[in-house]
């Protein structure tokens, strides 16, 4: 068994091998309103982390980037002060195409599957609840462009990721730039 896995591995990464990889940092933040509009919104917009892409043949290549961000809410319910703490984990891996450069400008768009951590803490009526963790399955689409400047190429990208349905993590939309070094 442990030989059928190994020549699998190999076969499966052997493609990527020797494959232009590029790493850096994605900041942006999100653009709708993170909580319900009944709720007083104490999140923080900022979305943050890293990325890593592998180059594959000709305009495609394939991206992983964790991204995390915090949300925060709080409501009143029969004179009982309730909060909630939220913290978000996106790990998608998205293929992505590129466009003919012009001008010094190159366009692209992306997509790809998206698992979505989210684990929320909180206080309820003076009580602290329990951590939960959640795990979603979701998809992401986007599209930007990119210019080199120096040594660095920028990278301008909005994001729609559909990956909860859920109260504490709504779908987001996010406009970000990542940093390639």
């Amino acid at each position: 068994m442990r030989y059928f896995l190994f020549f699998l591995f190999i076969s499966l990464v052997s493609p990527i091998w020797g494959q232009r990889v590029e790493y850096g940092v994605k900041l942006g933040g999100q653009v709708n309103r993170p909580v319900p509009s009944a709720l007083i919104n104490d999140s923080n917009r900022l979305v943050w982390g890293g990325f890593v892409g592998v180059k594959l043949w000709g305009p495609l290549s394939v991206e992983f980037n964790p991204m995390t961000r915090r949300l925060g809410y709080h409501w009143e319910f029969d004179g009982f002060a309730n909060e909630l703490n939220v913290r978000v984990w996106d790990f998608p891996i998205l293929a992505r195409v590129e466009g003919p450069e012009k001008a010094g400008v190159k366009p692209f768009v992306s997509g790809g599957y998206v698992r979505r951590m989210v684990r929320a803490t909180g206080r309820a009526a003076g009580v602290v609840t329990p951590d939960q963790t959640n795990w979603r399955n979701g998809g992401a689409v986007g599209g930007g462009v990119s210019f080199k400047v120096g040594r660095v190429r920028i990278k301008p990208e909005y994001r729609y990721t559909h990956a909860s349905n859920w109260l504490w993590a709504p779908q987001a939309h996010d406009i970000m730039v990542g940093f390639r070094f």
